[in-house]
């Protein structure tokens, strides 16, 4: 299923079907992606429970009917951090 007029349409990161309950269609980004967008806006619109998952940089802008977890706070800093002694 894609969107009207369009014959391609990006693959979700993770889609998880159950049976009684709606799917979650999950986006995984580190930045603004306006397709990320466009895909769980159309998942929302099928049905599906749309979860943004949000790391790094860039704002994020609220978009109705989208649920966003932000994880930019919780991962400040992991990248840059330095190995730990003994670590290879």
């Amino acid at each position: 299923m894609v969107p009207g007029g369009k014959g391609r349409y990006g693959r979700a990161d993770v889609v998880i079907c159950t049976p009684l309950l709606p799917d979650l269609v999950i986006e995984l980004d580190s930045r603004p992606n306006p397709a990320s967008a466009q895909k769980l806006a159309f998942a929302r619109d099928a049905g599906a429970f749309p979860l943004w998952v949000r790391f790094g940089e860039g704002g994020i802008d609220k978009i109705d009917g989208l649920m966003v977890l932000d994880l930019r706070e919780a991962v400040r800093g992991v990248c840059d951090a330095e190995p730990a002694a003994g670590a290879s």
